[in-house]
């Protein structure tokens, strides 16, 4: 998995961060990069007088031509050195261009350096993204740590928390998460953490019903993240990994809002449950799914609002992704021992 990574630029120095671990994780795979940048001139707001077509196909060769001589410097870049690089520039749309460039060109991971004030803003090219790309998206916030080449290389450990519901959807977003702590594990150690958030259900008038019934789900929680910590050792065995696998350890909490909970163990006062004991977490797995276009305009409510308040930076697996995911699940003959 992650054998070609589509690194979408707008020609700002924040954008162009993602080369860096763009270029560490296609080498970690023996994949690939892609530059790409979608050309949109918006001459819906020229003047009148300059919308003829002449003048609107002149300056759309020209902003082409000027951002794929942008690209082709980009891929000149150190980081990128020994690796398959290629720069694309296309005339369109910035959120459409890319989203169909990422299914022509066949790419299985975005990797996004986003910036601005708000850039989940509804109608915002980060936003359109989000929701509607065909593969998983690596995002790093600009208050996000750094992730310069010489940043990747350096590091010696990483910690991932993957919040889980017990929903097929959050389990099968296992799988690129895998994909990427494979990368990641080839210069430093990995530790996961899967956390579930039990909502209290109040029971009117039966205290005691009450304490039974959270019992009951604090146990299919428990159950629940077992069963998915054997999917994700599963997941790496099947892989052939050579590293090492992963630190695991899962964790049950108690809270009424979900988001809060999460927020917790992602920003803490005191470290997160792990065999190493150190340390908050430095990347948060997180997977959007809907069953129709309403739902997955919002992402679903809780990873609406982790995008919203947590700065870590996250791999997010939208609905279509995860569907892709789930039909090779379906397709792929079972394999001895499992």
């Amino acid at each position: 998995m992650f054998q070609r990574i589509f690194v979408p630029l707008d020609g700002s120095r924040r954008a162009e961060q993602a080369i860096g671990i763009a270029a560490h994780l296609a080498a970690a795979a023996h994949g690939s990069v892609l530059l790409f940048q979608a050309v949109d001139l918006q001459p819906e707001r020229w003047p009148v007088f300059f919308r003829s077509q002449q003048v609107l196909e002149a300056a759309t060769f020209t902003a082409v031509a000027q951002a794929q001589a942008y690209l082709e410097q980009q891929a000149r870049d150190s980081a990128l050195t020994g690796l398959p690089v290629e720069a694309r520039a296309r005339a369109g749309k910035a959120a459409s261009t890319i989203l169909r460039e990422i299914e022509a060109t066949q790419a299985d991971l975005l990797v996004l350096a986003c910036h601005g004030p708000n850039p989940w803003a509804v109608g915002s090219v980060t936003a359109q993204l989000i929701r509607h790309a065909p593969v998983p998206l690596l995002i790093w916030r600009e208050d996000s740590p750094s992730l310069s080449q010489a940043d990747m290389q350096t590091r010696r450990r990483w910690r991932l928390l993957a919040p889980l519901d017990g929903s097929l959807w959050a389990r099968a977003a296992l799988e690129p998460a895998v994909a990427l702590m494979q990368a990641l594990a080839t210069q430093a150690e990995i530790s996961v953490h899967l956390l579930r958030v039990v909502v209290p259900v109040p029971v009117q008038g039966e205290q005691e019903g009450a304490r039974w019934l959270l019992q009951q789900r604090l146990r299919q929680a428990e159950e629940s993240l077992s069963q998915a910590g054997k999917e994700l050792e599963r997941l790496w065995r099947r892989s052939a990994a050579t590293v090492q696998p992963p630190a695991l350890t899962w964790s049950v909490a108690v809270d009424p809002d979900v988001v809060h909970a999460i927020g917790q163990v992602a920003h803490p006062d005191e470290p997160f449950p792990g065999r190493d004991g150190t340390g908050t977490p430095d990347l948060l797995l997180l997977s959007a799914w809907g069953s129709n276009e309403a739902d997955q305009r919002r992402l679903g409510s809780v990873a609406e609002r982790l995008l919203q308040l947590v700065s870590l930076p996250i791999l997010l697996v939208p609905t279509r992704a995860l569907i892709q995911i789930l039909h090779g699940a379906a397709q792929a003959p079972p394999q001895m021992g499992q």
